[in-house]
């Protein structure tokens, strides 16, 4: 009888160290398909949204740019100087359409 109780308990220890190492790659599996998924949704923000980011700046850069020639402009009192800014402000090449 203490034979049979004595495999009873070691069936139980294996059983439970099966049950963890079960567990143990279940979760690592499932912790790999979670990070190539994340992987994934990161290469789509920056091949779509990088982009996009970079041209809000340069029209924010372009914006300024023209904001501060026309204050240049308004304070001016130098006739030919306002040609001059009057001259850069005008649209030019792929700047002036409409994207």
């Amino acid at each position: 009888m203490a034979k049979k109780r004595q495999s009873s308990v070691i069936r139980r220890v294996y059983a439970g160290f099966a049950v963890l190492a079960i567990s143990l790659i279940a979760t690592n599996t499932l912790n790999l398909n979670n990070s190539q998924t994340i992987h994934g949704q990161l290469e789509t923000v920056t091949s779509e949204a990088l982009p996009l980011v970079n041209l809000s700046n340069e029209a924010s850069v372009s914006l300024l740019t023209a904001d501060k020639i026309f204050k240049d402009y308004l304070t001016s009192n130098n006739g030919a100087q306002s040609e001059q800014v009057c001259s850069t402000l005008k649209p030019q090449g792929k700047n002036s359409t409409a994207r």
